[in-house]
């Protein structure tokens, strides 16, 4: 189990209070050294959003990949309403708020080791996507299937950290613009997706006993499925999907209101996931078709980097690398061209626990 790796700042005026803040030492951090070791507040304050941002549109892209898959590769096996929509175009809009609890990073440097303290993260995202079944489009849709999109959104988080040593803690806000594209191919109940997502935003930091600042963001991420879908009856099929993820992100350099200078902040991994699920479908009286499913996302990431620097001195971030989330939801048929969706989701590692909670809707035209 590893932990994971992000910035900790707590400006000069803090040195009074070091020799209280001391913990046992190794590796890589935002820990500087004044009569003592000690852990910069706002260098963590800013790590810590740096994370939460990233998970807040890697989420975000999950639920686009997620959509396309269940409009795409899974139609509902009992009877649509009439009309059928023949329409090659879709648009997907969806829109996600996300709590999560921490238990804070492991950070250090080559002064010493911190186990960072207890933050909480508010998330919200909402995507827009425009779908062209080009299979539809030209005609050889009864066995292949070729799906092309593009995608726009929003992704914010909002990060408080609590009160440590003698730091009293603080807050962090980034605030993102998402855009990207996917293709789907199918070939019977079998596909490949792959999807690539870049998020350019802005980070604002405020440290309850110092100084404020903010910086520009960037982040890319690409990711790529496999799955096959079973026929287990006539109205029940189990999703088999896995595959790979890579993301990259940069927060820029910056110096704060008290003229302290933080470098250049980088977070970068891959992930292999494994996400088995399973969807019913029943036609209700008024003639919709509600489709209930229950989804699992088994997450390993690895080659695992979160750096960042104080006045010179790199800093390293460690969480846990493992996670496993569970979704219960359903999408509801409501007319040949329009889809309801509603989706409840947990994900644990050993050090933070998510709850979110999406609402979608998919009209072709």
């Amino acid at each position: 189990m590893k932990a994971e790796k992000r910035l900790l700042r707590v400006i000069g005026i803090l040195s009074i209070g070091a020799a209280a803040m001391f913990v046992p030492s190794e590796a890589t951090a935002c820990i500087l050294d004044s009569e003592g070791t000690f852990l910069d507040a706002s260098c963590y304050i800013g790590g810590t959003a740096n994370g939460a941002i990233v998970d807040t549109s890697l989420g975000a892209l999950d639920d686009i990949v997620d959509d396309i898959v269940e409009a795409d590769v899974g139609p509902a096996t009992a009877a649509p309403p009439a009309p059928v929509q023949t329409a090659p175009f879709g648009v997907f809009a969806s829109g996600q708020f996300a709590h999560t609890e921490h238990d804070g990073f492991r950070i250090s440097n080559s002064l010493d080791t911190f186990d960072g303290p207890h933050f909480d993260v508010d998330e919200f995202s909402a995507a827009i996507s425009v779908d062209f079944n080009a299979a539809k489009h030209f005609g050889f849709d009864n066995e292949h299937g070729l799906n092309i999109g593009l995608f726009g959104g929003y992704a914010s988080a909002r990060v408080g950290v609590d009160a440590f040593g003698f730091s009293s803690g603080g807050d962090a806000t980034n605030r993102s613009g998402m855009f990207g594209g996917y293709g789907l191919y199918r070939h019977g109940t079998s596909y490949a997706l792959v999807a690539v997502s870049a998020f350019l935003g802005n980070t604002d930091v405020e440290n309850v006993d110092s100084g404020s600042g903010n910086y520009d963001t960037q982040g890319y991420a690409i990711t790529g499925s496999v799955g096959r879908i079973f026929n287990l009856t006539d109205r029940v099929r189990f999703d088999l999907r896995g595959g790979l993820l890579g993301v990259t992100f940069t927060g820029d350099g910056y110096e704060d209101s008290f003229g302290t200078d933080y470098g250049k902040s980088h977070l970068s991994f891959g992930a292999v996931k494994f996400e088995p699920g399973i969807y019913a479908d029943f036609q209700l009286g008024n003639g919709m078709v509600i489709s209930p499913y229950a989804r699992a996302d088994f997450q390993q990431r690895f080659g695992y980097s979160n750096t960042a620097s104080v006045e010179g001195e790199e800093s390293e971030f460690e969480d846990a690398d493992f996670s496993v989330a569970l979704y219960s939801g359903f999408n509801l048929k409501m007319t040949g061209s329009t889809t309801l969706s509603s989706e409840i989701r947990g994900k644990w590692s050993a050090d933070s626990t998510t709850v979110a909670g999406k609402l979608g809707l998919k009209i072709a035209f």
